[in-house]
């Protein structure tokens, strides 16, 4: 069975929430770098990604830094 691994602090973000161009967020589980950013938010990059659920990304858990 495949889990999805999880990582503290990666909460759901809401729709109206501001994302922002070149950030990394979890979009139905796996890392995304945002395409979008400028005014747009969480809605506007589901619609980009076509995702459903759109999380913070800790990048220092996941081991990005080290």
């Amino acid at each position: 069975m495949n889990e999805i691994e999880t990582y503290p602090k990666e909460d759901v973000l809401e729709d109206d929430y501001p994302v922002h161009f070149d950030y990394c967020y979890v979009c139905d589980g796996k890392v995304e770098i945002s395409p979008v950013g400028g005014g747009a938010t969480v809605r506007d990059l589901k619609r980009a990604l076509q995702v459903s659920e759109v999380k913070r990304c800790n990048m220092d858990a996941r081991g990005f830094f080290g």
